[in-house]
């Protein structure tokens, strides 16, 4: 029995990492469900260490990283492929794809596809999100002309 309740102790962290990510990357959330979701997944102060860009500290931070990323992929289309998790932490791999609108990982806007995939650890504590942590960072970049790009960072 002791078994099955921490089996569904871990689940739930799964499943708190997976609301998260639909809520950031989904468009079936109007502006402010996404923004109570993300408070309700996300602790106030947060580490994130590995992203693109910059390493959000806080919800306000992370919001506007969120908010460069919709930028960056417009049409934005995800993927999230849970990989492990346990009593404290969330392994997953996944993948935005959209047009690229805006400067991204030192790619000038090009207007053709671009993806980007990565692995993320993400720390649970009390139901919500306190370390974000994102390793094997790829992407690819096909341009309007149809010139592929690949770059991988495996920080």
């Amino acid at each position: 029995m002791l078994c099955q309740q921490e089996e569904s102790r871990h689940r739930d962290h799964e499943v708190v990492v997976k609301q998260f990510l639909d809520a950031i990357f989904s468009n079936q959330y109007p502006e402010q469900n996404k923004q109570a979701l993300i408070a309700q997944c996300l602790s106030e102060h947060i580490r994130c260490n590995g992203f693109p860009e910059f390493n959000p500290q806080n919800r306000t931070e992370f919001s506007g990283f969120l908010n460069y990323l919709h930028d960056v992929f417009k049409q934005l289309t995800y993927c999230v492929e849970p990989l492990l998790f346990d009593s404290a932490s969330v392994f997953t791999r996944f993948t935005i794809q959209g047009t690229h609108n805006e400067e991204f990982m030192g790619l000038a806007a090009s207007g053709g596809t671009i993806r980007f995939t990565a692995v993320a650890f993400f720390k649970v504590h009390n139901n919500r999100i306190h370390e974000i942590v994102m390793y094997n960072k790829s992407v690819t970049l096909i341009t309007t002309r149809g010139h592929v790009y690949q770059l991988k960072k495996t920080d």
